[in-house]
């Protein structure tokens, strides 16, 4: 061969020698990540073994009262479970998962007479949900009902009708009685877990806060019950305990979702995972990028700095990901919807939902404050300042520093239904006590998270929120003159 052949043939061959040695060298980098990746998860999935059966009470272990308080826990679940059966049943499951609406006594409300059966039905769960949550008498410090909390939202439901069905009925005793346990199931969730089971649970606080909040346009409860209902139902979310629960389980959180590619659950693996092989569909360099990213802090540890997850989700939304796509092959783990920035972003996508949670907590104590000072003085407060002067606990600026708005409505409107809003844009001012005003509105349109700021595919916003970006949040405050 002459140098001039041979010359050309190596010519030729170069690119082909290049990308065998590429595949080689992407081949030997996926083998060397995927056992680290390997470890991360079964690590990672044993820890939340174990942190998980701490919640479970060992029922070889336990004495005879506490056996029998477990009895009761699985009681609960089994009644519940017969009343949602007998509902679907008799065409009453769709009212159980309805929207919750608040219907005025006197007022057409076509779905009473089946609220009532579930409500009768109902009063032996209510009887023993009570037992199970009155922490002086719970010989399991709270663990086997906490894993009940967890796994069920069936008695939620009915807990629900049965608060609507007294409200129709103007039995306020009942009705608060309802309210409490609903908050009780909601502050007793187990909030050490990751962002994505946080979240879940949030929805369980919207929904108390809007059915207390429908109640204040009406003159349903009596000073001492507002006052009650305002400490049990309006206490503190403990943002910096969830924030730092969500960073500490955020490996866990991924690592799971990763486990569930490769079908695999948190029950029944081996505990050296020796049946997990990697296979085509998997890009280990790439997880192994995705699990050193989601060790970064992203800068949100208390209730100031919910404000920074509003930034870091529109980053996202501009398409600047958190994760690099270049994997060996570039080849996404089959995440479903799920992708590797939308898990780094879970932390951020907590916060943002916690901020909007707060805001409406703090318009909802501002709006009880307003509500029993004008019963007590017999006139509206002349600003929000009034208020806080007479409690230093009460919040008058969103979590992002903006006033909440307050102001009195036009007099000569006549009553309004629960739930009645105005259509026009509030003025971001308070109006004179003097007026003769009917009814006081409490909003939070300013609030940066209830506004439709984030907008984004990458942002999986859950639907409680969603609602607040399309009917801004404004409390009603019925007066008693």
């Amino acid at each position: 061969m002459t140098p001039k052949s041979f010359g050309l043939w190596t010519l030729a061959l170069c690119p082909l020698t290049l990308l065998l040695a590429g595949i080689a060298y992407g081949f030997a980098r996926e083998y060397r990540a995927w056992p680290r990746v390997r470890r991360t998860i079964a690590t990672s999935m044993q820890e939340q073994k174990q942190w998980f059966q701490q919640w479970l009470p060992d029922r070889e272990d336990l004495t005879d009262e506490e056996s029998r308080f477990q009895r009761k826990v699985d009681q609960l679940g089994l009644m519940t479970f017969v009343i949602y059966d007998q509902a679907r049943d008799c065409g009453l499951n769709s009212l159980i998962r309805s929207e919750t609406v608040l219907f005025e006594p006197g007022t057409p409300w076509p779905e009473a007479p089946l609220a009532k059966r579930i409500v009768d039905e109902a009063e032996p769960i209510i009887e023993i949900a009570e037992e199970l949550l009155d922490e002086d008498a719970d010989p399991l410090n709270g663990r086997g009902v906490k894993h009940w909390l967890q796994l069920d939202g069936e008695t939620e439901g009915i807990l629900t009708i049965y608060f609507q069905y007294s409200y129709y009925n103007r039995e306020s005793d009942q009705a608060k009685r309802a309210l409490v346990l609903l908050s009780k199931i909601a502050f007793n969730q187990i909030t050490d877990v990751n962002s994505f089971s946080q979240r879940y649970q949030l929805q369980k606080y919207d929904k108390l806060y809007t059915l207390f909040s429908s109640t204040l346009s009406s003159d349903f409860w009596t000073d001492a019950q507002l006052a009650e209902l305002s400490d049990q139902l309006l206490q503190p979310l403990d943002i910096p305990a969830r924030l730092n629960a969500s960073h500490k389980h955020r490996s866990e959180n991924i690592t799971q979702r990763i486990a569930q590619t490769f079908d695999l659950q948190a029950d029944g693996i081996e505990d050296d995972f020796v049946d997990t092989r990697r296979t085509i569909s998997v890009d280990s360099v790439y997880l192994s990028r995705l699990l050193k990213a989601s060790r970064i802090d992203d800068g949100i540890h208390h209730a100031e700095d919910l404000v920074k997850s509003v930034g870091i989700l529109s980053e996202a939304e501009r398409g600047q990901p958190k994760v690099p796509f270049t994997g060996v092959f570039s080849v996404d783990v089959p995440f479903t919807r799920w992708n590797g920035d939308s898990l780094i972003l879970e932390d951020a996508t907590l916060a943002y939902e916690l901020g909007a949670l707060e805001d409406i907590r703090r318009a909802n104590r501002l709006a009880v404050a307003i509500k029993r000072f004008e019963w007590r003085e017999k006139r509206w407060p002349s600003s929000l300042e009034e208020l806080a002067a007479e409690d230093e606990d009460l919040e008058i600026r969103t979590v992002e520093g903006h006033r909440i708005e307050y102001s009195l409505d036009h007099p000569g409107f006549g009553e309004k239904p629960a739930g009645w809003q105005r259509t026009e844009e509030p003025e971001d001012k308070e109006r004179f006590p003097e007026s003769k005003s009917t009814y006081a509105v409490v909003g939070n349109s300013q609030s940066v998270f209830l506004q439709q700021r984030v907008d984004s595919k990458r942002y999986y916003g859950a639907s409680w929120l969603r609602q607040y970006h399309f009917s801004p949040l404004r409390i009603m405050i019925k007066g008693s003159r």
